[in-house]
């Protein structure tokens, strides 16, 4: 099995069986699952990663995952919602990056996904961290219990509040957090 074929198994691991179903492991670029989220069961086209160093001489502040390679795009069938994630897992503490994968639907250059190193440590302390990218892209580091929670974000493209944070947080049953988060 290939690596990002394994990484099904692994977010399906991670995020449990009782918000997750795998419906077909095909590449890993793309993944099919079908998600249970607040407001109903999504079919998702997860475009899945490792996530490594950035490779540019700024491995001290930056990460990123990437597609196979040029002529890899973004896909999603009839009805699935397309979403692209990172898997990083240092320490026990697991974390993924999440990003839109709509806007990149169908471009077959080579995708490299880059975001500051700061925001994984965020999304591991506080179970959810935001970051604007320089072409305002909206990326988060989560906790992956809260990949429902990313879903319903992502699909309705909306500003989540502390509030909502700390409710999705307990709703998905994390308590390993610290209080401040």
């Amino acid at each position: 099995m290939k690596p990002r074929q394994q990484l099904a198994y692994q977010l399906l691991e991670w995020v449990g069986t009782d918000r997750l179903q795998l419906i077909q492991v095909a590449t890993g670029w793309p993944s099919h699952f079908k998600c249970q989220t607040e407001e109903g069961q999504v079919a998702l086209a997860a475009h899945l990663g490792k996530i490594v160093l950035s490779k540019r001489k700024r491995d001290y502040v930056e990460r990123r995952f990437q597609n196979p390679g040029q002529g890899k795009p973004v896909l999603a069938d009839t009805g699935e919602f397309p979403i692209l994630l990172g898997f990083d897992e240092a320490k026990g503490k697991r974390v993924l990056v999440g990003m839109d994968g709509v806007k990149r639907l169908n471009k077959v250059t080579r995708q490299s996904l880059f975001f500051p190193v700061s925001l994984l440590a965020a999304g591991i302390a506080k179970g959810w961290a935001e970051h604007e990218s320089t072409v305002n892209e909206r990326i988060v580091a989560f906790v992956p219990p809260l990949l429902p929670f990313f879903v319903d974000v992502y699909r309705e493209k909306r500003t989540v509040t502390t509030k909502e944070i700390r409710a999705a947080l307990k709703s998905a049953g994390v308590k390993s957090l610290p209080p401040e988060a």
